[in-house]
């Protein structure tokens, strides 16, 4: 699919620098749309102009944001984003930012993802038109889907959920659409308050649960993020997967350096 880039911008400094922008969408431009859409940002103040941030847990998904995700920010724009740790009280995270006007007019005027908050973001056009539906969920799911496993009456953690919060109401009710159409049952509630860092927050939110959706999650999406893939495979591996642990930990049970029932207090029913 072509995309019309008459709407582009170069400065000086992105003509010097050879910045590059998408010609047509593809698999890897639809899943860079989906982690935008999850955990991107455009800024364009006075004192930052055309900006892009993208942040991600400090722990779980520093991987996934300063290896795979900045190699392909290079790979579609042919530029390097800068990527700093931030260590705050409540929540350590790995940010990643770069200037460009290029790549932000296209990001706003071709993809047409609009600057500053997202309370109102929607699936872009050009990914609703397109074939390409599967790559921007897989990339969005990547970056702000949630992948648990519930316990009940005192069972292990083996009962799968995919999961999606957001604050924007037509985000999610669109995202849910696009799954309902690929034959997910879902679960879905709009409009509610969720406390967060000890403050209210407006959410709207998808529940996948059961074995059956998650497997067919994985066959038609699937996920790039070890955050995520880590806790699937001790699932397959084991049949549960400990709730509270980090990637590392999750790393050295599939590697059989730790136990996975060692963070339980008593064995649950059923192991």
């Amino acid at each position: 699919m072509e995309l019309d880039l008459s709407k582009v911008e170069f400065s000086r400094n992105d003509i010097r620098l050879n910045i590059n922008t998408p010609k047509s969408l593809n698999d890897e431009l639809a899943y860079f749309i989906g982690i935008h859409i999850g955990d991107g940002c455009l800024g364009n103040y006075k004192s930052s102009k055309y900006c892009m941030e993208y942040s991600g847990h400090l722990i779980d998904e520093k991987d996934f944001y300063s290896r795979e995700f900045k190699e392909l920010f290079k790979k579609l724009f042919n530029k390097d984003i800068k990527i700093k740790e931030v260590i705050r009280e409540k929540r350590n995270c790995i940010k990643l930012s770069c200037k460009s006007k290029a790549i932000f007019t296209f990001i706003n005027k071709v993809i047409a993802i609009n600057e500053g908050p997202k309370k109102d973001i929607v699936i872009p056009m050009v990914i609703k038109n397109s074939k390409y539906m599967k790559y921007f969920l897989k990339g969005l799911a990547d970056s702000d889907f949630c992948l648990s496993f519930k316990s009940k009456n005192n069972s292990p953690n083996n009962n799968p959920s995919i999961s999606i919060s957001s604050y924007s109401t037509e985000l999610v009710k669109e995202v849910n659409k696009e799954l309902n159409k690929m034959g997910f049952i879902t679960y879905t509630r709009f409009e509610f308050f969720r406390k967060r860092y000890e403050k209210k927050y407006l959410s709207n939110l998808i529940e996948i649960n059961g074995i059956k959706q998650l497997e067919l999650w994985m066959k038609l999406i699937g996920f790039n993020s070890q955050k995520h893939l880590t806790k699937y495979l001790i699932w397959k591996k084991f049949g549960f997967c400990p709730p509270y642990t980090s990637l590392p930990e999750r790393e050295a049970i599939l590697k059989g350096d730790l136990n996975p029932y060692s963070f339980y207090k008593s064995t649950p029913k059923s192991l």
